[in-house]
């Protein structure tokens, strides 16, 4: 699977089981990479999603992907042997949390391939990173 997660400056992913912060740049984003593959995510995303009823909103939404489909990940912690690369959306600002990116994926692992910024729409600056796994 590819595994996409929004982290805050100091990693952090969620703060007492929310969000840190949301961008619909960030969504738009996500369905324009995915093109043509399958995305899931956690049902506790699907407000993030609404205008996009391509993605498949489960709560095991983890167990249910295939080693191309993309992972919207905000809850829950995947089999890391499963996990090919990393998204990761850098909110370039700090904010609370309690459950950070090592909680969830080892990123020793892998190796950042690629780096883009643009505009959000309430972000000046959103940083995407791809990480593939090291072989």
């Amino acid at each position: 699977m590819k595994l996409i997660l929004c982290v805050s400056d100091e990693m952090g992913v969620l703060f007492n089981e929310r969000r840190q912060s949301s961008d619909i740049k960030v969504v738009q984003d996500v369905i324009e990479l995915a093109s043509g593959s399958r995305v899931l995510a956690h049902t506790y995303s699907g407000k993030l999603f609404a205008e996009y009823p391509q993605v498949v909103l489960a709560d095991d939404y983890l167990t249910q992907a295939g080693e191309d489909d993309y992972c919207f990940c905000e809850k829950g912690t995947p089999d890391a042997n499963q996990v090919k690369s990393v998204i990761l959306y850098l909110w370039n600002r700090s904010y609370p949390w309690d459950v950070c990116l090592d909680d969830v994926i080892d990123m020793n692992q892998f190796q950042k391939t690629e780096e883009t910024e643009f505009s959000g729409n309430s972000h000046e600056k959103i940083t995407r990173q791809i990480f593939e796994r090291i072989s």
